[in-house]
């Protein structure tokens, strides 16, 4: 087993033993519950996370993620091992999932897309209208990948997971937390791109 494995399962047995108010006691289900965070590509690192879990039978009660975490999340909710997640990683081309550009987005010098838009916007020139919200892009790619996973699965809408799940997105015009715990699966993913 590798240093970061070694290391994903000891920092997870020492949360499981540090008492009655640890993950592993907090769930009727047993087992853990796991918060996974974003970080774009970074965020593939859970998948090493959940093999160690699967590797040491160590049984998950829940998910929670955020960004590249609820995306990664939620397909081990919807019944993908760490193996599984590994190889359709490795065999997919998210450079080009990614790069998707959507015209909408692009706003003149100063425009926001309402006056209470709490996200931050940038903009490259008045002339050309070149600008959008930091990070936003339309997904629609993304989506379809993902509504392909899932139906891989035949599990499409939270209800239907094996797994409890939600995905904690934020609202791009308030700029508040949002949690998803219910809908469509492969929408709730794509909104954490």
């Amino acid at each position: 087993m590798s240093y970061i494995k070694r290391m994903c399962v000891g920092f997870i047995l020492l949360i499981c033993f540090l008492g009655n108010n640890s993950p592993c006691s907090a769930s009727s289900r047993g087992g853990i519950v796991l918060a996974l965070s974003g970080g774009g590509t970074k965020g593939l690192a859970h998948i090493g996370v959940l093999q160690v879990l699967e590797e040491n039978n160590i049984p998950i009660a829940g998910i929670v993620g955020t960004s590249m975490g609820a995306i990664i999340g939620g397909l081990a909710a919807s019944g993908y091992t760490g193996i599984e997640l590994e190889e359709v990683v490795n065999n997919i081309d998210l450079g080009s999932l990614l790069a998707e550009k959507d015209a909408s987005m692009v706003l003149p010098l100063g425009e926001r897309t309402s006056e209470n838009s709490a996200i931050p916007w940038f903009s490259l020139g008045s002339r050309r209208g070149i600008g959008g919200a930091l990070g936003g892009f339309s997904g629609v790619k993304l989506l379809e990948k993902f509504s392909q996973m899932a139906a891989r699965v035949q599990v499409i809408r939270f209800s239907e997971l094996p797994i409890p799940f939600a995905a904690v997105a934020t609202d791009l015009e308030t700029g508040e937390k949002v949690v998803l715990q219910s809908g469509s699966l492969a929408m709730a993913q794509k909104e954490q791109g």
